[in-house]
């Protein structure tokens, strides 16, 4: 696709758009603006980008940016001339990359199959009714229609959407043409890429009737995702404070799938939550399974890379208290069992190691951990609410094992805020990491 789009560029758009002026010429011999130029030079690494919502998104976007009079007359059938020509270019690449890669495969569905298949599949006709709105939502004002990428239409009002989106607020601003080519019921149609299920929650979201947040937290990233997309910030905000206030539960296993949805639609906070939950899992290709198909490049490039920083913030931390002199470990001091780690010299001699140490039972706790750390950072990693847990179990092992000490003394005296301590230091650590990480 690649190659088609750039000749397309540099042909004008196939001869649509030749002799087209614009206050923000491209650089390619002036031929498309570059608005338009940038739109298709995204396209090959961004199939996504190959909707007219998007495209009319994008004319809007530079008009209203750079107050452009030329782009804004562009005759309608110029347009649709240009979408025809680009369609056919997209198409043509799809169709030679379907038909090469048909080549590779064996054929592995026979006739009954898909039969079954078709049988299956609903009909247009019960697709568009498989999603009314609302019984206490009126519409018989309703002055455009949405359609969904099911094919599901939607009739509402330009006011309400433009009222809670900049997007279709200057996408309704543009100058109409008289001889509209989408029309449906003789009102205008945008066709838009989210399916009917996501556009009933939104639409029941826009109004002042009942809200339907779905309960799965996939199609709550879907529905967080649309109101991203059309730059409706409050609504996100009511979104999210409705998911907070019902408490839905949140990845529950697709920690690693949640993320790279959520990094993809450019959701930020949904994108830092899950990808604090990946630090419990493993982050392997055999780990990630089937959702390694949703990651783009750089999304698992930037999970890598938080998930090491966290790792070696950790390390850091853990070998603080590994310091009994300067260290949060002073607190502890003598203990009956034996104190005294060794560690080799320069001639390969065991020696006792020189200065205080914390007791053996909680150096062996914070050493062990640290030997984790250290192995793998794609393992799954030491979290702040258990270190806490690991500490207290070490601690009652260590005084039935002992025969009486101090550490029980100083436990009761000032052992309680010491677990606390580790395990916000802990928790700091990984905050950290993630605000440097996706900032």
């Amino acid at each position: 696709m690649t190659s088609k789009i750039s000749e397309f560029r540099t042909s004008g758009a196939c001869g649509t758009l030749t002799g087209l002026t614009c206050v923000q010429p491209s650089g390619i011999n002036a031929v498309l603006p570059y608005w338009l130029d940038d739109y298709l030079y995204q396209m090959p690494g961004r199939p996504s980008s190959f909707d007219h919502f998007e495209f009319q998104t994008a004319l809007a976007g530079h008009i209203y940016g750079m107050r452009c009079q030329h782009c804004a007359s562009i005759p309608s059938k110029t347009r649709h001339a240009f979408w025809l020509a680009l369609t056919d270019v997209v198409h043509s690449s799809m169709e030679k990359a379907e038909s090469s890669l048909s080549k590779k495969l064996q054929p592995i569905q026979d006739e009954s199959a898909l039969s079954d298949l078709r049988t299956e599949t609903p009909s247009m006709e019960n697709r568009l009714t498989c999603f009314p709105l609302p019984k206490s939502l009126h519409t018989s004002r309703a002055d455009v229609i949405i359609q969904s990428s099911d094919h599901a239409n939607f009739p509402l009002h330009k006011s309400i959407l433009a009222s809670s989106s900049q997007v279709f607020m200057d996408m309704f601003s543009l100058p109409q043409p008289s001889d509209l080519k989408d029309v449906v019921n003789g009102l205008p149609l945008v066709q838009v890429s989210e399916k009917a299920d996501v556009l009933r929650a939104l639409i029941t979201v826009l109004y002042s009737i009942p809200s339907e947040i779905p309960l799965s937290y996939t199609e709550v990233l879907a529905l967080l995702a649309a109101s991203q997309k059309y730059e409706m910030s409050a609504i996100q905000t009511f979104i999210r404070a409705e998911v907070a206030r019902e408490d839905l539960l949140g990845p529950n296993g697709a920690e690693s799938l949640v993320y790279a949805i959520a990094r993809k639609n450019r959701l930020l906070p949904e994108a830092r939550t899950a990808a604090l939950l990946t630090l419990n899992h493993p982050l392997t290709f055999k780990s990630l399974g089937e959702g390694l198909k949703q990651f783009e490049g750089w999304a698992l490039r930037d999970l890598a890379r938080f998930r090491k920083s966290c790792r070696d913030n950790l390390l850091s931390c853990l070998e603080s208290y590994l310091d009994n002199q300067n260290g949060p470990s002073t607190i502890w001091g003598y203990c009956s069992q034996l104190n005294i780690p060794t560690e080799p010299d320069y001639y390969g001699n065991v020696r006792p190691v020189t200065g205080p140490t914390p007791p053996l039972w909680l150096r062996d706790l914070f050493t062990k951990r640290i030997g984790e750390l250290k192995e793998s950072f794609t393992n799954p990693l030491l979290t702040s609410s258990s270190i806490r847990e690991q500490y207290l179990e070490a601690l009652r092992v260590h005084i039935q094992t002992s025969g009486g000490c101090t550490c029980l003394q100083t436990h009761a005296l000032q052992g309680e805020e010491y677990g606390v301590e580790l395990e916000q230091r802990l928790s700091d650590v990984l905050d950290e990491a993630l605000r440097q990480a996706f900032v």
